[in-house]
């Protein structure tokens, strides 16, 4: 009986080798870490399962296997992974898996950012709406683990590595949010990125995108069809929602009175902007997304505006943690790209009647941090970096902003209130990943967050 291969014993590989089991299906697991999370938990469970840790038996990449499913976190393109295609087709992911036996409908959004923002709001929306619904993919729950029969609606947050390996997913509606360089220690250029976050749209019955993506209607005009609804704030200047690209574009629209916006589609006006609890243009572009989304799902309209005037945003995304000697402090660990970096500054700095005190550092994933110029220059005070690539990012913005360099997050923290002046920011918006100091980006922001409270004692 020949087995279906599961590559890498972490938390998703954990999900497709339960899966697996439960429909009867031979499986045969490796990693190469020789104490893989998962391993106690796969030799109590299924003591009669094959798996190798560690080194991997030369015959492995000679045998035939129903699938071979990788984990998201590995590259297809590795020279070692790429001995298995001597026979065998292609490699697939859990989110394959998951379109080979989902029968409901599935909403599936990707982005560089904002996508869990978009999908845990667009989750609360159903519910409300009374629709049986399961979240999950890339955020929280792996997504096998919530196949059930009773479901009636699936709502996918997506990442370009599960992109990579999906294939046959049919989604209901697809979106894809914005991209920016991210990843780039994964892809050879920007626009292989792209191309992976592209895959979203194959087989989706509608297609919800930035209207500032131009290359997808230029590039994918075969699977972009008269089904696709476009949504975004203008970014050519503060605010400027003059441009309307189409007569159903959700949008930013200038309302009677000075200062005052609305989100609407067309010329209909929908949430006012000053009801909102999250103020700041990716929090429009988040809510034009899921209000784009909602209308194609036939939601009630004013239960959709009434969750996006309630929504208070997701931990560690640009949340504020405390106010100290009239200085604000805001955590968004989860900016773990320059585009993320490039919004956070932009809302904050938009706010503040100061200047904004920016930590910046981890690992870069070969970023060219020259990106953040503009908002370095606009916006920031004094950059304080620290980590993996905090020479590198001093190296770049130091032609145009004071940078400090420090070793730790703590003393980035203790420098930044001694340089912060009244009124001002202090933002921990890193623009890189966290897994040279920390286990993930939420550990970095718990870090962050005790660290300022520190500060008051």
């Amino acid at each position: 009986m020949q087995s279906t291969l599961v590559i890498g014993l972490g938390k998703t590989g954990w999900s497709c080798v339960k899966f697996l089991k439960q429909q009867g299906i031979a499986v045969c697991v490796i990693d190469t870490r020789t104490s893989p999370p998962y391993l106690q938990q796969l030799q109590k469970a299924y003591p009669d399962v094959e798996y190798y840790c560690g080194a991997w038996p030369e015959q492995l990449f000679m045998r035939e296997f129903v699938d071979i499913v990788i984990s998201p976190g590995l590259a297809g393109h590795d020279p070692m992974l790429q001995r298995f295609l001597v026979k065998n087709n292609h490699f697939i992911g859990d989110i394959e898996l998951f379109a080979h036996y989902v029968r409901a409908p599935v909403v599936a959004i990707t982005g560089s950012n904002g996508k869990s923002s978009v999908t845990t709001l667009l989750g609360q929306v159903a519910k409300q709406v009374g629709v049986q619904v399961a979240v999950g993919g890339n955020l929280g729950t792996p997504i096998l683990e919530l196949l059930h029969q009773d479901v009636e609606l699936y709502i996918l947050e997506l990442s370009s590595f599960q992109l990579e390996t999906t294939y046959s997913l049919k989604p209901k509606v697809a979106a894809l949010l914005n991209t920016s360089p991210d990843h780039m220690d994964r892809y050879a250029s920007f626009e292989e990125y792209q191309d992976a976050k592209a895959r979203i749209f194959l087989n989706s019955d509608y297609q919800v995108y930035h209207h500032e993506e131009h290359w997808l209607k230029d590039k994918y005009i075969n699977i972009i069809k008269n089904n696709s609804v476009l949504f975004g704030v203008n970014s050519n200047s503060n605010l400027d929602i003059e441009k309307q690209v189409q007569d159903n574009q959700w949008r930013l629209i200038k309302g009677q009175n000075q200062g005052e916006f609305w989100l609407g589609q067309g010329d209909q006006k929908i949430v006012n902007t000053r009801l909102m609890t999250l103020f700041g243009q990716h929090h429009f572009e988040n809510a034009l997304a899921v209000l784009a989304i909602s209308d194609l799902l036939k939601f009630p309209m004013h239960v959709v505006t009434d969750q996006i005037r309630s929504f208070t945003g997701l931990p560690h995304r640009c949340e504020l943690v405390d106010v100290l000697n009239n200085v604000y402090w805001f955590n968004d660990s989860k900016a773990t790209n320059i585009g993320a970096a490039i919004a956070s500054i932009q809302s904050v700095g938009e706010q503040t009647k100061n200047k904004v005190v920016l930590l910046a550092g981890g690992q870069g994933k070969s970023a060219d941090f020259t990106s953040l110029e503009q908002s370095v220059k606009r916006f920031t005070r004094v950059v304080i970096v620290f980590g993996e690539d905090a020479e590198q990012l001093q190296q770049c913005l130091s032609p145009w902003v004071c940078v400090m360099r420090t070793h730790s997050l703590a003393t980035a923290v203790a420098m930044a209130a001694t340089v912060a002046q009244s009124g001002d920011s202090v933002l921990l918006a890193p623009a890189c990943a966290s897994f040279d100091m920390f286990e993930n980006f939420e550990a970095r922001g718990e870090a962050f967050i005790h660290e300022v409270r520190r500060q008051r004692s």
